[in-house]
């Protein structure tokens, strides 16, 4: 009997001091702030019965389009598995990973325990499904390049699949704000009226802005053929071009549809 006793009251007092490990959040609304890919992201975290009842971003300056999926989605995820042990957003880690420390933030303004909250879900796998298409060319990447080249093939009569991980699309493009180079295009020549570059000049200049870290064989094939892309997106299939003043024209055309 006497044994019984010490065991229940040992298991009194380790639920007490597990208890005690773990402090209630007080409900309201709290700020934290974490580091994102470009500056500070601002989050509020609204908690109601002592759980994550909302995230919501309320200020950051990450790269729109890139940041999207990150800033709309992960506070959500953060909020259905009521942990901050939740996938990053691919192609927005950075994001995802300010948004994060922003949340642990504002659950230690709250009265929790961060740590509490950074339990990874363990989630039941669903049971992968294979989908089987038939294409006569597969293009993986919906960058510039990418849409380019499954544009041409399909318009020669290809059957193509377009294949982007992101959830947009634009790739390194959408990146340089939609802007590419137009090295030994007719466009260049008649209408920007530029005579003096060349796939060499190119070919150097994209050395220098990559510290020399490019590869030679993709750069060598980017300088030579972008004229003909150029043309081919103008003149065949009618995207607009659109000119900064020369006297401001420091960066390449910018391209939209027409």
């Amino acid at each position: 009997m006497r044994m019984g006793t010490k065991r229940l009251a040992a298991l009194a007092v380790s639920a007490a001091l597990c208890g005690s490990a773990f402090a209630a959040m007080t409900d309201g609304t709290y700020t934290g702030e974490g580091k994102g890919r470009n500056g500070t992201i601002t989050v509020e975290v609204t908690v109601k019965a002592g759980k994550l009842d909302a995230v919501k971003v309320v200020k950051h300056t990450e790269t729109v389009g890139i940041s999207d999926a990150a800033v709309a989605d992960f506070p959500k995820a953060i909020v259905a598995a009521q942990s901050t042990a939740v996938d990053a957003v691919a192609g927005a880690t950075m994001t995802s990973e300010g948004i994060r420390a922003a949340v642990a933030q504002a659950i230690q303004k709250a009265g929790g325990d961060p740590a509490q909250f950074a339990t990874a879900v363990v989630k039941k796998k669903a049971a992968k499904k294979l989908v089987k298409e038939n294409a006569d060319i597969v293009v993986v990447g919906a960058g510039g390049s990418g849409i380019s080249a499954a544009v041409k093939a399909e318009t020669l009569g290809a059957n193509v699949i377009l294949i982007e991980k992101m959830p947009v699309i634009g790739g390194a493009t959408a990146l340089n704000a939609g802007t590419l180079i137009a090295t030994g295009s007719k466009y260049q020549r008649e209408v920007m009226k530029e005579t003096k570059d060349s796939p060499e000049l190119a070919y150097k200049d994209i050395f220098t802005v990559g510290k020399n870290r490019n590869d030679p064989t993709l750069v060598k094939m980017v300088t030579e053929r972008v004229g003909g892309v150029v043309d081919w997106l103008i003149y065949d299939m009618k995207i607009l071009m659109v000119l900064p003043p020369r006297s401001i024209r420091t960066t390449p055309p910018t391209v939209s549809s027409a």
